[in-house]
């Protein structure tokens, strides 16, 4: 096992004997530079737990306030929410009474039980639970429902406040009495009372 010789093709060895080592004035240079390096690096890791400590004691201050807005508005939009759904199942409720008939639809409604009707956020929900419910209804509560055609006059609209509107035509075709017993009629019908 020989050595190459120097001209067998491999370069002659020229790095100096200190290889890993520079001279005593770089590694004075250099020295600083890894201190000044530490130092920056402790002073950007100061700036960065302040930068946080600001920022946390800036939304502690601002999270009361908006904690109380954010309770405010939720609690609003809730009460609308429950609102409108149940708006949305009244009127339901409504045209299905209508279908059967009912003429009395707020005490009707008043009796339905539609808080377990279950509204999705586009106002979907199970029309079987509500036409069930009528159905019980009128069943429970037959005279509800006009079933047969009476000398009373139809009613052509309910208001809000639970009265009834009838006009003074639709009375006087009805009855075939005088101006004022029809009247009378008409009035005790819209109080729920029979007629004489």
């Amino acid at each position: 096992m020989s050595q190459p010789a120097p001209g067998d093709g491999q370069a002659p060895n020229t790095e100096p004997a200190n290889e890993g080592q520079a001279p005593p004035e770089a590694n004075k240079g250099e020295s600083e530079v890894a201190e000044l390096r530490r130092e920056a690096a402790r002073y950007r890791t100061a700036l960065r737990k302040a930068e946080a400590d600001l920022a946390a004691h800036k939304s502690a201050q601002m999270t009361e306030q908006e904690r109380a807005v954010a309770a405010a508005r939720d609690e609003g939009a809730a009460t609308f929410k429950g609102k409108w759904k149940e708006a949305v199942v009244t009127n339901a409720a409504l045209a299905l009474l209508a279908e059967k008939g009912v003429t009395a639809t707020d005490l009707a409604v008043r009796a339905l039980d539609l808080r377990g009707i279950d509204v999705n956020d586009d106002g979907q929900f199970d029309h079987g639970q509500i036409k069930s419910a009528v159905d019980e209804l009128v069943t429970r509560y037959p005279m509800l429902a006009s079933h047969q055609q009476s000398s009373a006059p139809s009613v052509t609209s309910a208001t809000g406040d639970g009265q009834q509107r009838i006009s003074r035509e639709s009375v006087l075709s009805a009855a075939k009495q005088s101006e004022d017993q029809a009247l009378n009629d008409a009035l005790r019908y819209a109080l729920g009372r029979r007629p004489r």
